[in-house]
């Protein structure tokens, strides 16, 4: 059973910079279409998705959402020799959906599918230092030098900080230091 989504949205000119769709909750496998362009393609109930959607243009947008059989979609993916499942009942050894709906001891089994989350429209944070300390840790008037402590807290737009670099420099009367 195929089953299809179908919506609009509309993008005003502050939306659709740095704008994603936003799928919380997809169940499971699904390809995304955007004004008859595929965009993207889950197959993970319990990731949120997002897709880029600042390149279109501002006005209306039609949205469908094909839902594929996800027991028909596990049957393409071979099975590990080590498993002990037969290849008609392993549909939860490939497939990153909820097990129980594979039927379980206590409950028959029902493979459900759809939306089953918010889909939203968001805009990605960009990049902000949101707090920064220093303090001096000890000072060698001899060598005349001193050890700083630097602490910065950010939100990044990132699940990991990549491709950033810190600079400090600083000045008191005519010294000057700089990292």
């Amino acid at each position: 059973l195929h089953v299809y989504y179908f919506s609009e949205f509309e993008l005003t000119k502050n939306d659709n910079a740095d704008s994603y769709l936003v799928f919380y909750g997809i169940d499971t496998v699904a390809e995304i279409f955007v004004d008859g362009e595929k965009i993207g393609f889950v197959e993970n109930m319990f990731h949120k998705h997002e897709f880029c959607i600042n390149k279109l243009a501002c006005g209306k947008h039609e949205i469908v959402v094909h839902i594929l059989p996800s027991a028909l979609y596990a049957q393409s993916f071979d099975i590990p020799s080590s498993c002990r499942s037969m290849k008609y009942n392993a549909d939860t050894t490939v497939i990153r959906k909820a097990p129980y709906m594979f039927g379980w001891d206590i409950m028959p089994r029902i493979v459900s599918a759809g939306i089953w989350k918010p889909v939203t429209i968001e805009k990605i944070k960009e990049d902000e230092i949101r707090e920064v300390h220093f303090a001096t840790m000890s000072i060698d008037k001899e060598k005349e030098t001193a050890v700083i402590r630097f602490c910065m807290q950010a939100e990044l737009s990132e699940d990991i900080a990549q491709d950033y670099t810190v600079k400090i420099k600083g000045v008191c009367g005519d010294s000057e230091f700089s990292t």
